[in-house]
């Protein structure tokens, strides 16, 4: 898939998120950012070391979401965005198969960090 058919398809299920999820002022600002910061990733594919750096980035804004949300309803994007970066990593073909590990890699600490926010925050489970 071109790049720009990733970036129209990634935007597209990010405004199913917002139908899903029915917080659409807070879930609005959130998304603009999670667009703008899609786009630079696809202006460092290819790039190991940068690409690292972006899947750190990624992180910190899954927390900022939780916090801003602060309902049950902001793990379930969470989780979701785990899977469009899945997507991601199967879209991009060209990647060094060294690269694809490190994501991997990034994913799995990414995992590990929502189920302690989950055990952390169990309040939110019975929302």
């Amino acid at each position: 898939m071109l790049p720009s058919q990733q970036q129209q398809h990634e935007q597209q299920e990010q405004e199913q998120q917002q139908h899903q999820q029915g917080q659409q002022h807070e879930q609005e600002q959130q998304q603009q950012q999670e667009q703008q910061q899609q786009e630079q990733q696809q202006h460092q594919q290819g790039q190991q070391h940068e690409q690292e750096q972006q899947q750190q980035q990624q992180q910190q804004q899954q927390e900022q979401q939780q916090h801003q949300q602060g309902q049950h309803h902001g793990q379930e994007q969470q989780q979701q965005q785990q899977h469009q970066q899945e997507q991601q990593q199967q879209q991009q073909p060209h990647q060094q198969e060294q690269q694809q590990k490190d994501q991997q890699q990034q994913q799995q600490q990414q995992q590990q960090q929502q189920q302690q926010q989950q055990q952390q925050q169990p309040y939110l489970l019975h929302h």
